[in-house]
């Protein structure tokens, strides 16, 4: 269960990509290849890198630094990418906070032995069901962020890289959206699996109500049903199927 909160904090590291690209220039002469130079791209939630080792970049530097600013000149991506991680990471921290409570519920109740009654294994269930559906929401809601404003920004910013140059470009998604998008996955899981047993004891409170019910309009029929539960229905059958004159008859002679 604590894996969960674990890939949400991996995701959220500041070196973690959530998206990557790579642009490759090419020089033709008479359509021969002379040379290929690649740039690569890194985007995290808070900042992003760029590397080409062809002319000696290394860059790394703030979302909203005058720096991000010159290198996508005419994009929104800095501002997208910004705003988007910042919304990520409020996001996050609260499905983060959403596992660990779901996951103290389960060892409660799987851990807690004859200490916990019946009630408040119940209880334990449906708080654990309850924090898992908050995590797949709320990491639903991260990936989702990502791949509407800023994704989006950075595939058209790739698909419409300078015309005069010939290039080759390649843009997908990161290992931080990869591990969020597991999270949310295990999250569905384990809300899934403690929502089966509810339903079963839903089930199991309606069958009680029956016999309820049946007891308190049919006496006879009440009976019946705890002998049965007692292991004595054949006893009970045979008494039923017999002919009163007969034991009467059986009675006399002895």
């Amino acid at each position: 269960m604590l894996f969960i909160p674990g890939f949400i904090a991996g995701a959220l590291t500041s070196g973690t990509p959530w998206t990557q690209a790579e642009i490759t220039i090419i020089d033709n002469v008479d359509n021969l290849t002379t040379s290929r130079c690649t740039t690569y791209y890194k985007f995290a939630l808070a900042q992003y890198e760029v590397v080409n080792d062809c002319v000696g970049i290394e860059e790394k530097d703030a979302y909203d630094s005058n720096t991000c600013n010159k290198r996508f000149e005419g994009t929104d991506i800095c501002t997208l990418c910004k705003n988007g991680g910042n919304a990520i990471l409020a996001m996050a921290t609260l499905g983060t906070v959403a596992a660990i409570c779901g996951s103290i519920a389960l060892l409660a109740k799987y851990c807690g032995g004859p200490y916990y009654n019946a009630l408040y294994s119940l209880q334990l269930r449906c708080a654990s069901f309850t924090c898992f559906v908050l995590v797949s929401a709320f990491a639903l809601m991260c990936w989702a962020i990502w791949l509407n404003p800023c994704f989006r920004e950075l595939v058209d910013y790739v698909d419409n890289f300078p015309e005069s140059l010939s290039t080759e470009s390649n843009v997908w998604l990161g290992g931080g959206w990869s591990l969020v998008f597991t999270a949310w996955i295990f999250s569905i899981l384990l809300a899934v699996m403690e929502a089966i047993p509810l339903c079963l004891q839903e089930k199991a409170k309606e069958g009680n109500k029956s016999r309820s019910h049946l007891q308190h309009h049919d006496p006879a029929s009440a009976a019946m049903s705890e002998m049965k539960d007692a292991g004595v229905s054949e006893v009970v059958t045979v008494v039923s199927v017999a002919n009163p004159s007969e034991l009467a008859t059986k009675g006399e002679r002895n």
